[in-house]
Order: structure tokens, then sequence, then C-alpha cells
């Protein structure tokens, strides 16, 4: 190896340290908005993981035991989305 082949190593050397500070700090600003925004609305938050959580499971339901509790998913499902925009 060369001079100038043990430079471009340790270029690319820092330069992956500085990525991975970069991921680092992404990933710290991303938590920090996600923790700032549950604060902000943590009732808003649960209100949709309980959206998504019954649409999930109406959808991996099969057809049988559907039919029995269609219609209290769908009241349940409606009051929920319902309450969203009073938790704002």
């Amino acid at each position: 190896m060369n001079l100038k082949d043990k430079h471009n190593d340790v270029e690319q050397i820092s330069t992956m340290k500085r990525r991975k500070l970069n991921l680092i700090e992404y990933a710290k600003n991303g938590v920090s908005a996600v923790n700032s925004t549950f604060y902000r609305f943590p009732l808003t938050i649960l209100l949709f993981v309980a959206l998504a959580i019954i649409t999930i499971y109406r959808i991996e339901m099969p057809y049988e035991q559907l039919k029995y509790v269609d219609e209290i998913l769908n009241r349940i499902t409606a009051v929920i989305a319902l309450g969203v925009p009073f938790t704002l």
C-alpha cells in the first residue's frame, strides 16, 4: 500500500464514522419528536393504536366468527373514530 491508498482508507473510515454519527443523531431526533408528540397528544395516539388493532383484528378474523361480532366491532370503531377529534 502506498501513502495515497492509506489516505483514502483513512478518509473512508472517517466518512463512515460521520455517517454513523449522523444516523445516531437522526435516531435521537426521531425518538425525541415521537416522545414530545406522545406527551402532547397521548389520548389521540392511544385511540389511533386502538383503531389499528381493531382493524387488523377484523381483517384477520375468519368470516364465521366475524358475522357474530361484526356489529359490535363496527360500533366500537365508530365511537373511537368519532372520539379522535375531541382529543385534539
